[in-house]
């Protein structure tokens, strides 16, 4: 019995060892961040309904209902709208809207992104409060970028150029 036990306890000890000199030496771990440093990357955005995609601004979360994208940080957000138009260019869709919801948009520049109109207006929807638009048109349809928090009018500029249509 004695005998056994011995033979037990050296089995015992010759496995231990060798996991012990198996066992690789050079362990490395991955650094920790440091907090000061960013990792966070924009995400893309696909939308199968509005047929389009987008970057999505660093630490913004994207929500899909019926015909808007709201994108929210914090009590922030950008609302990206696809509207339906009987119009075939983008500067009669606006001076009717303008006149139906009584806006001053004084004025419409058109440009051309990827053989896609498009119109950047700003202007206010009550005192003091100024909202941006970025209105792009593509095969009777309407395409709306908007906010109406100032700090948030350079993204809105951002999403518009990062704005690709898919079929």
């Amino acid at each position: 019995m004695n005998r056994l036990i011995l033979i037990v306890l050296i089995i015992g000890v010759i496995i231990v060892g060798y996991y012990l000199l198996a066992k690789p030496q050079n362990q490395t771990t991955a650094p920790i961040p440091s907090p000061s440093i960013s990792t966070a990357q924009p995400e893309v955005y696909t939308s199968d309904l509005f047929k389009l995609k987008i970057v999505i601004p660093i630490d913004f979360n994207a929500e899909e209902k019926f015909n808007t994208i709201t994108l929210k940080k914090e009590n922030q957000e950008i609302r990206i709208n696809r509207n339906g138009t009987n119009y075939s260019n983008l500067p009669d869709y606006i001076k009717d809207l303008s006149k139906k919801n009584k806006l001053s948009i004084e004025e419409i520049n058109v440009e051309e992104k990827n053989g896609n109109q498009l119109v950047t207006t700003q202007y206010f929807t009550e005192p003091n409060k100024e909202r941006k638009t970025i209105f792009i048109y593509k095969d009777y349809f309407v395409y709306s970028i908007s906010s109406d928090t100032p700090g948030l009018f350079n993204e809105i500029d951002e999403i518009s150029q990062s704005l690709e249509f898919i079929p």
